[in-house]
């Protein structure tokens, strides 16, 4: 399976002939849409989804991931697309992550494997969660529990789609951004450390370079065997947790886990007191800790309610143990086994109790 999907960059949306031509060569295709139904709003979306003969409308969000209201999609689909070869089927998901996420585990398990293209209409899913083949849904409150590795045919970035967002989808996405840079791509964050235009501006400059410094891991270990891929979890571990128990947006709460893994990586003896003061004073610029996106007070934490969270996590090495990304400098990030305890002591250390 090939985990390095086409990319294909546009100032607009293409029309449907020029998708089949650039990535099957004009062969017969039958295309389902999946949308997010509020991109409706947007007159070009609106006139670019009516072209498609056959489309489903979804409500993004976490509860359209839901394994509970799955059956009830599933048996929507196989109405709409009775009679269609699915030898010559491909699912076309226009939408942010939850959109991308759901779309994708369809096509992985429809007549046991359609094509996918991946079409993201947020930043958070264009730098992110479009690439590198992770689909999922939720089972109850505790996110991404049952899914599979599906990478898409091709991605298509469409530039004319983010510039209907908000600020605050953009400074969201920032989260996952710097995660890369940390990991992956020191030279990402030098350049945002000394860029003083606002991050809107240079986006869609630095995607292809987000991509790359993501794939560049994905390739090595696609399925997660060796622990490689793990790195890119940094900040997802107590982020999650915040994700679920104040519904902060996915971005931002990944940027309070990096914050939560970068006092325990200095802490712990992992980093230069240079280098941690370099990368808190550059997470500052961005995200306040503590908070959420609109100044919101931290609601009150309950430990039982964190480890109930916490123990859900899908890396679990064994009882009550499980892999944790700290960070030693900008580019280099290690995994190390942390009890439970540990978990919970460390966010009391840091007066998140």
């Amino acid at each position: 399976m090939n985990f390095a999907s086409q990319l294909m960059y546009f100032d607009q949306l293409p029309d449907i002939e020029t998708i089949s031509a650039q990535v099957y060569h004009s062969q017969p295709r039958e295309f389902v849409l999946i949308y997010a139904e509020e991109l409706l709003e947007f007159s070009a979306a609106q006139n670019w989804i009516q072209a498609f003969q056959l489309k489903y409308q979804v409500k993004s969000g976490e509860k359209l991931k839901s394994v509970e209201n799955f059956p009830r999609h599933i048996q929507n689909l196989l109405q709409l697309l009775k009679g269609v070869n699915p030898k010559q089927l491909t699912f076309v998901c226009l939408g942010g992550g939850s959109v991308g996420d759901f779309g994708g585990f369809v096509a992985s398990i429809y007549k046991r494997g359609v094509d996918l293209i991946h079409i993201p209409s947020t930043w958070l899913a264009a730098i992110d969660s479009a690439h590198g083949g992770k689909t999922a849904l939720n089972v109850g409150s505790v996110k991404n529990q049952i899914g599979s590795f599906y990478p898409a045919q091709a991605v298509i970035l469409v530039k004319d789609l983010f510039s209907t967002l908000g600020d605050e989808p953009v400074r969201s996405s920032l989260g996952e951004l710097i995660k890369i840079g940390i990991v992956n791509s020191p030279d990402l964050l030098e350049f945002m450390l000394h860029n003083e235009q606002p991050p809107e501006e240079y986006l869609w400059q630095l995607l292809p370079q987000a991509i790359a410094a993501k794939m560049k891991i994905v390739v090595s270990d696609p399925y997660e065997k060796s622990g490689l891929r793990q790195q890119l979890n940094l900040g997802h571990t107590f982020g999650h947790v915040l994700e679920t128990i104040c519904g902060w947006p996915h971005g931002w709460s990944i940027a309070q886990g990096i914050y939560f893994s970068l006092h325990w990586s200095f802490n712990k003896g992992f980093m230069a007191e240079e280098e941690y003061t370099k990368l808190l004073n550059f997470l500052t610029r961005f995200f306040t800790q503590k908070c959420g996106p609109q100044g919101e007070p931290l609601p009150l934490l309950i430990p039982d309610n964190v480890l109930k969270i916490f123990a859900s996590d899908k890396k679990q090495t064994a009882h009550a143990k499980y892999n944790f990304i700290f960070i030693c400098e900008v580019g280099k990030v290690c995994i190390r086994e942390v009890t439970e305890q540990e978990f919970l002591q460390e966010l009391k250390r840091q007066g998140w109790f």
